[in-house]
């Protein structure tokens, strides 16, 4: 039975604590599971930011190496980035694909809004017409009255 694509169980992971110290690899919080068995052939890519970042297994886990820090006016504009990881494997063409939001240290005002989770996720309707709705609720643990957002 060979392989017809690679598929992760979950689509998309969560780490935290980016540290302008690059000098060392951040582990996941959860491991990436595929549904296959790793071997050598396996390879996992970020697609974004890829001069930042590196993904690799070592040691029976996956690892992020940071080969070269963030720009200080990406740490300033955002509090996470969402990073897209692809696997393959050699042997097919078939990839996969995940989200990874990468929670970066706070810089901007304590007094600012905060959203009251680290991600959220919608769905695209298949026809391209009407609202989206956030999953879960989009909420902001600082702020009384919603309408007050600009």
């Amino acid at each position: 039975m060979g392989i017809v694509g690679l598929e992760y169980l979950n689509t998309h992971h969560k780490f935290s604590e980016y540290v302008e110290n690059f000098s060392f690899v951040i582990i996941f919080v959860l491991d990436i599971p595929l549904r296959i068995s790793f071997s050598n052939f396996l390879q996992c890519i970020i697609s974004d930011y890829a001069d930042n970042f590196e993904i690799k297994y070592d040691n029976d886990k996956w690892v992020i190496n940071i080969k070269k820090g963030l720009d200080d006016a990406i740490l300033k504009a955002h509090s996470e980035l969402v990073i897209t990881l692809t696997a393959s494997q050699s042997g097919t063409e078939d990839t996969g694909e995940t989200a990874l939001v990468l929670e970066l240290p706070k810089v901007n005002s304590e007094a600012g809004p905060k959203f009251s989770k680290a991600y959220y996720t919608a769905d695209y309707p298949e026809d391209s017409v009407g609202t989206i709705d956030f999953k879960p609720s989009l909420e902001f643990s600082n702020v009384d009255n919603p309408e007050d957002i600009i």
